[in-house]
């Protein structure tokens, strides 16, 4: 009878391992709460200035959930990596997805600022 209860308490162990594992490797929480977390730990990435980090973060919280804050601040990040053109297409789909957006004025002025850049340094080639 000892041998049957040790028997069936290593099969209920070996039963349980691969399923703790197995649960270790799915995200928990819902896609919501995964964007929340993916916008905390990208704003604190952020703030400090590990933009390349933050970015990806960003990324995350906006496949997630398809907020346009998350572009935003994706934008901000490649503008803070010296990637204008990728800021500036960050910055138009944001506008477009969000008309009426937070942060509507300052993507605007910022995206008129990369496109601005973007004539000059053409116009400089050409000349």
């Amino acid at each position: 009878m000892q041998f049957v209860t040790a028997f069936s308490g290593v099969l209920c162990l070996a039963l349980a391992i691969p399923q703790a594992a197995h649960a270790r490797s799915q995200p928990v929480g819902s896609s919501a709460q995964r964007a929340r977390q993916a916008w905390t730990d990208g704003r604190a990435l952020y703030q400090g200035a590990d933009y390349a980090a933050a970015l990806e973060r960003f990324r995350v919280g906006c496949d997630l959930s398809g907020k346009g804050g998350f572009l935003f601040n994706m934008a901000e990040c490649k503008r803070l990596l010296g990637s204008r053109a990728d800021a500036r297409a960050l910055y138009l789909r944001y506008l477009e997805e969000n008309p009426t957006g937070k942060h509507r004025q300052l993507a605007a002025r910022r995206n008129a600022v990369h496109l601005g850049a973007s004539l000059l340094g053409s116009l400089r080639f050409l000349g």
